[in-house]
């Protein structure tokens, strides 16, 4: 079992198993999971908050697994956290979107990355025609 540290500033990417991380400067520096990458991009941050947990005799220290997604649209960095907040990202494919989620049986708040990958590529299909 072997540590693996990286100096980040002189990483631009890198990939762990089914994940690719890219270095962004924004919309906070540091490392972002790419979740699709197309001429829209949906990133994920994620990170651990700590909870101290007291008794009377104790203290425990709890991680809690946080994430931010953002979507880069037109050179702007929006976050997102629902798939009305998407939506209203993505507006002009609003219905069409709604539709792709419905068909395909896709819940938003079960598998965020999922319907985010899948929201991103028909996205870029109906605005590229492919």
């Amino acid at each position: 079992h072997r540590e693996i540290e990286l100096i980040s500033e002189k990483v631009e990417s890198f990939g762990i198993a089914e994940h690719f991380f890219v270095r962004l400067q924004s919309p906070v520096a540091g490392f972002y999971d790419q979740i699709y990458d197309g001429d829209l991009k949906v990133y994920s941050k994620r990170y651990k908050l700590t909870q101290d947990i007291l008794t009377t005799k104790t203290k425990t220290i709890e991680f809690l697994p946080k994430e931010k997604l953002f979507i880069l649209k037109n050179g702007i960095y929006h976050p997102v956290s629902s798939k009305g907040s998407v939506l209203k990202v993505l507006i002009e494919r609003k219905s069409e979107l709604k539709k792709l989620l419905a068909e395909e049986n896709i819940s938003f708040n079960k598998n965020k990355e999922f319907a985010l990958q899948r929201m991103g590529a028909y996205f870029d299909q109906l605005n590229t025609g492919k």
